[in-house]
C-alpha cells in the first residue's frame, strides 16, 4: 500500500516562507504548485520543496514573476545560465551603488567646506572640469542638442552649473562633470568647454545667491577682491556648481562652489 503524501498546512507555510495569496495563486497559474483546494487538501513535499526553491530565487532578486519563469525552464543548464546572468547584473549594480556612493561622500565633502567657512577662497590648478552650455544660441544643431540630453540622464554625475561674466547680464546654463566620469560614461565633449583649456589655475570659493537673479556685481566683488590680494586677476568668466537650493525668508537661494579663471598680475 502507498505510504500517505505528507501535507503541509498551505497558511502556516505561506506565512513561514512569506508568499502571500496572490504569489500562491501565481505559483498555481503556472503549476509550479498544484491549483485546488489548497487549505483543505494542503500541499506534498515535493510542492514545499519548490516553494522554498522560489523563495531562495526571489531573495537574489528575482520576482516572482521572474522565478516561476525560471523554475518551468526546468532543466539545469538553463537555470544555471540564468543565475549567471543574474550574477552578471548584480556585479554591475555593485560598480553602479560604488560609483554613486563616490559621488555622494564628493558632494558631502563640498557641503562641508561650504558650511565651515562659506567665505573661504584660494587658488587652485585647473579642475578637470567639463562644463556644457544648455541653453546657448551655438546648440541649434541636432547633435548637440542630443548631447545634452546624453550629459543630462546622468545625474548624479552631473552638476547643474551656470557660467557668467563676473557681474555681468548674461550666463549660460548647463551642468558640469569631472573628467574620470566623462571618460567612464563615454559622455560626449563636443560642444563641452574645459575649463583647463580656459586657464591653468582658478580662485575657488563659495557664493550663495537668489536662484532668480543675475551673479550680481556686489556677490563677486569679495572673490575679486581675494584674487587680487593674492596677485592674481581674473582672466574670463566665472563658472557656479550648484551644491544645493535652500529656502530663506520666501526666497530660494542657490549654494554654489564656483570657479573664477585667474593670472598672476603684471
Amino acid at each position: 500500500m502507498e505510504a500517505p503524501r505528507p501535507l503541509f498546512d498551505l497558511t502556516k507555510l505561506s506565512h513561514w516562507l512569506g508568499i502571500s495569496d496572490n504569489g500562491l495563486l501565481l505559483y498555481a497559474r503556472e503549476k509550479i504548485i498544484p491549483d485546488g483546494d489548497h487549505g483543505g487538501n494542503g500541499l506534498g513535499i515535493s510542492d514545499c520543496g519548490k516553494l522554498f526553491q522560489s523563495r531562495i530565487l526571489t531573495g537574489f532578486g528575482f520576482t516572482i514573476k521572474e522565478a516561476t519563469g525560471m523554475m518551468r525552464q526546468c532543466d539545469f543548464e538553463s537555470q544555471h545560465q540564468t543565475l549567471d546572468e543574474m550574477e552578471c547584473a548584480m556585479q554591475d549594480e555593485l560598480v553602479s551603488l560604488a560609483e554613486r556612493l563616490r559621488c555622494l561622500h564628493q558632494w558631502q565633502g563640498l557641503l562641508r567646506e561650504f558650511h565651515a567657512d562659506p567665505e573661504a577662497c584660494c587658488i587652485v590648478p585647473a579642475p578637470d572640469l567639463y562644463f556644457l552650455p544648455i541653453h546657448d544660441q551655438d546648440l541649434h544643431a541636432s547633435d548637440a542638442q542630443d548631447h545634452c540630453a546624453q550629459w543630462l540622464s546622468q545625474a548624479p554625475y552631473i552638476i547643474p552649473t551656470i557660467m557668467a561674466q563676473p557681474g555681468g547680464n548674461q550666463a549660460w546654463y548647463g551642468a558640469s562633470a569631472n573628467l574620470r566620469d566623462i571618460r567612464r560614461l563615454a559622455l560626449p565633449t563636443d560642444h563641452a568647454i574645459s575649463l583647463a583649456q580656459r586657464s591653468e589655475l582658478y580662485l575657488r570659493g563659495f557664493l550663495r545667491y537668489p536662484s532668480e537673479s543675475f551673479i550680481t556685481p556686489q556677490l563677486c566683488t569679495r572673490l575679486l577682491e581675494a584674487a587680487r590680494n593674492k596677485g592674481y586677476q581674473v582672466t574670463g568668466p566665472l563658472f557656479s556648481r550648484h551644491l544645493l537650493c535652500e529656502q530663506v525668508d520666501d526666497i530660494w537661494q542657490y549654494c554654489a562652489e564656483v570657479y573664477l579663471p585667474v593670472s598672476r598680475q603684471a
